[in-house]
This record gives C-alpha cells, structure tokens and sequence, in this order.
C-alpha cells in the first residue's frame, strides 16, 4: 500500500466490492470475526474505515482500515487478534481528500473543486487465517477465491476472461426401506464433496414439527408417535457402479448399537463440508452430538453419571450424511456421465415398518464462468 492514500482509490475498491458479491459476502464475515472477537469494545475501533481488501490468497484474507491520526483504535483490542493466530500491523500514512470549500482560497486554480490536502491518517492492516472465519462461521470465503485483475477487467469490459468459484447443487430423494439404493446424475465435472440431512417427510412443511430438524431415521413407539431412532448400519457411495472415495463404505452399526458418538461417521462428514476437521465446531462436534435413544430422553439433562456417553449441551441431535471426494486439488469426481449412487443400510425392530424420510443431497462443485466479447456462460 502506497504511503498515501488517495479517496479515489479507496472508493473504487468500495465500489468493486459492492459489484462482486463474493467479495462483499467475504468482507462481511471478515467484519463479523472482529465483531465476535470483541474489538468494538476497544476505543475508537467503531470507527475504522476500509481502506483497502479484501486480499485473498490460499490461506490468509487481509483488509486494511484507516482511522484520522488523532483516534488511534485501542493496541489492546488489536491484540486480541493475536490470540487467534492474526497478524495485525500499524502504519503512520496520509489519505489525499478534497478541502471543503470555505472561501476562495480553498478552490484549486482553474476548477470549481477544494484543494487537495494531506490528511494524517493511522492504517491497520489485518491478515486474518481463513481457517479462523471458517470455524466461527463457516463463512463463504471458504469456497470463494476472487478473480485476479485480468479476471476482475474482464469482468468489467466484458471481453474475455474466466474465473472459477466452488458451488451447491441440490437433490431430493425419499427413503421407504431399510436398505435403500439412490441413483443420481449430477452432471457435474469438478465433484468436490456431497453432504445430506434427512427427516420424516410427513415433517416436512407441518406446524405440528420442526421442520429443521436433522435427524437419523426414526420408526415410531407404541402410540404411534416417531420418537425411536432406527439403528444405521452403513453407507456406501459409487460413481458409476465403482466405490470411489477413500471412505466410501461408512460402518455406524457398533455405535449405534452401543448409543455411543458415531465420531468416524461426524469427522467425514463434517470434512464433506469444509477442508480440514477438528473436535470443536460450531454446529456440531463430538461435544454437541447426541448418542442418546429417543422418547423421553430426546431432550437432553445435564451429564451425570447415569449417562453413558459424553455430550454437550445441545437439545437435539443433529445428523447428516456426507464423503469428501477432493479438498486438495478441489479436482474431484467427474459425475457429468457417471451415476452417483447411495445405498443406506439400517436394522429395524421385529414387526416395524419405516416411514418415508426425505433426503436432500448438497453438491459441492466447481464452476467456471467465461465472458467472450460480451457473451456469459458458465461450465460446470
């Protein structure tokens, strides 16, 4: 960043922002972690300005701000970021502003504008790891990588470029047996990664239920009401008839027997989600994840003793399904000819019956958009 700031640039890289709304959707998580992290309530960091970023690379996003000399945001709450593997650094500058135009001798000869004056300024660049904004929100600057300048000009001009952005695809399917078989044909050629929720489809859209719920399979108790979790044995994913994927064969049936976490089963389908697993998230881990049966014990106590498994605090289970196929080269599968298939096995009680469940598949996969003298298309 050059030792002064000029108003015009720091507009334009306004503006760029509000154009891209990637950029836009980054920057806000990017605010929402200093939020978090509580640096408002250290003097004067209110009242930062952007001066430049969002900058992303591999693994770092870093903007800079800008304060008037004399209302230095607090040191201290700069090194609370510290403590989360920021990097934070000062810098004494000056921005170019335009003189409010009092009398004449504020006009710049020969125009009608204010003369241009040097505003002493502090700047605070922030380098923050992506892996911080992703664990606290899950933000979208996990699958966002923004153009380069000649993507970003010909995004602008609308002559020739390209650039790739990561993506969600969606898919509904309804579970009536216990060993059910799904086939799908994304007709996608960068498969990254597929994640999955299911619920009791007679759930769906019904004030009588939560609709949010995500859950296991459920069968229902002698009432009639669906309190009963159904035992899940495995699941098992192919492309086109071949079992790809280093875990394409998921075993949950010691653990669901035992009402223990099924940790293996959460640690591949939280890495579906997001490129490197750890104990602690946000949404669930295996802190907040229920090994509980159902019935009266679906509203969760505190741990005593009388509990067999360790959990948090969290009311209800939550449960999803999901295989990472490539988070490293973000390559993946080529599902545009290839089936995808799904078997999921599970073991119901003598005599049980189980009802429809439905089951929405998410599609992480890559995407390339190409302008061409004025003409867009996007490649999946």
């Amino acid at each position: 960043m050059p030792n002064i700031l000029d108003t015009l640039d720091v507009i334009e890289n306004l503006s760029s922002i509000y154009e891209n709304d990637r950029a836009f959707a980054v920057l806000k998580d990017f605010e929402r972690v200093i939020d978090e992290l509580g640096l408002y309530v250290y003097d004067n960091w209110e009242e930062g300005e952007l001066a430049a970023g969002p900058e992303i690379d591999r693994h770092w996003v870093k903007c800079s701000f800008m304060w008037p000399r004399k209302r230095m945001p607090d040191p201290e709450g700069g090194k609370r970021l510290l403590d989360y593997d920021c990097k934070i650094q000062y810098e004494k500058s000056n921005i170019i502003k335009p003189r409010q135009i009092k009398k004449p001798g504020d006009i710049r000869p020969g125009t009608k504008k204010g003369k241009l004056d040097k505003v002493p300024v502090w700047i605070v660049h922030i380098t923050m790891p992506k892996k911080l904004i992703i664990s606290i929100f899950g933000g979208d600057v996990e699958t966002i990588d923004l153009p380069d300048n000649e993507g970003q000009n010909a995004i602008r001009s609308m002559t020739k470029g390209q650039m790739t952005y990561n993506s969600y695809s969606s898919f509904y399917n309804v579970i009536v047996s216990n060993d059910h078989n799904l086939s799908l044909l994304f007709n996608t050629a960068k498969t990254i990664a597929v994640i999955g929720n299911m619920i009791p489809s007679e759930w769906v859209n019904n004030y009588n239920y939560d609709s949010s719920r995500t859950q296991q399979l459920l069968y229902d108790d002698d009432t009639g009401v669906l309190n009963n979790a159904v035992n899940i044995d495995s699941y098992t994913y192919t492309i086109g008839g071949v079992r790809v994927g280093y875990d394409f064969e998921i075993d949950s049936e010691g653990s669901q027997e035992n009402g223990t976490i099924d940790s293996v089963k959460n640690q591949i389908e939280l890495n579906a989600i997001r490129e490197g697993w750890s104990a602690g998230n946000l949404i669930k881990s295996i802190q907040t994840e229920l090994s509980n049966p159902y019935g009266l014990t679906a509203k969760q106590p505190r741990f005593d003793r009388s509990r067999y498994a360790i959990v948090g605090e969290d009311k209800f289970q939550q449960y999803n399904i999901g295989l990472c196929y490539d988070h490293i080269t973000e390559i993946g599968q080529d599902c545009r000819t290839r089936p995808f298939a799904l078997r999921i096995q599970s073991t119901l009680p003598q005599g049980k019956a189980l009802n429809p469940h439905s089951l929405y598949l998410y599609v992480l996969h890559q995407n390339t958009i190409v302008f061409d003298n004025g003409s867009v298309s996007v490649l999946s």
